[in-house]
């Protein structure tokens, strides 16, 4: 399973200028770094934006956006990202669904370095450090809508953003039986309390794909 998945489709340009927060992310950058001529990584990109005056063609976030108790935050990140646009422009978000079938279906949502172990603690609506840095389907859509940008759709890199093995869309969801890969737990505790390719083809024969998608990925522009 490969990370750099989640950006070798995009289709980058030569002379795009691209700002990313890079601290663990090295192969997504080294990816993209195969394709543009200005990559640049930083540690914090709220702190790296209040103080330069660059501007990029594209600012990737990924699952870098975090809650603070409300949206205000993430907003505010996304506002800043906005002003450091080109024309034409794009920031780019990644981040996994607190309500996601993986958490339905029995994984942790602690943080194991931390001896942390939580179950189903986002859909009780219980805050962990991992749950920080997730957003519902609506969230980011009211997030997008409160920092004045627009996106054409949404994507959906499956199983996750971690191991993504294909990245579906809104104009191209999944088919039943299509979601079959459930080897995706590697180092992280869960319980298999249900057979979750069965339990997605409910939830795509019913329209509701889009809700319960364990990742997110939207391209927005101004």
């Amino acid at each position: 399973m490969s990370r750099e998945n989640l950006v070798r489709w995009i289709p980058w340009k030569s002379e795009d200028a691209v700002l990313m927060q890079g601290s663990e992310s090295w192969n997504i950058a080294k990816e993209i770094r195969k394709h543009v001529g200005d990559l640049t990584c930083v540690d914090s990109i709220e702190m790296y934006l209040n103080h330069c005056e660059e501007k990029f063609d594209v600012i990737l976030l990924t699952n870098v956006l975090k809650h603070s108790g409300d949206l205000c935050g993430s907003t505010e990140v996304l506002l800043s990202c906005k002003n450091k646009l080109r024309d034409g422009g794009r920031i780019i978000i990644t981040c996994d669904n607190p309500l996601g079938m993986r958490y339905w279906a029995g994984m942790s949502q602690g943080n194991e370095n931390d001896g942390e172990t939580s179950f189903f603690a986002s859909l009780q609506g219980e805050t962990t450090e991992i749950s920080k840095y997730e957003f519902t389907k609506k969230e980011l859509e009211q997030m997008i809508q409160d920092a004045g940008l627009a996106y054409e759709e949404f994507y959906y890199p499956y199983p996750n953003t971690t191991y993504p093995m294909a990245i579906y869309s809104d104009s191209y969801l999944p088919h039943k039986g299509e979601l079959n890969i459930n080897n995706y737990y590697m180092g992280v505790t869960h319980m298999e309390l249900f057979d979750e390719t069965k339990a997605f083809d409910t939830i795509i024969s019913q329209g509701m794909f889009p809700f319960f998608s364990n990742s997110y990925m939207v391209m927005l522009h101004k």
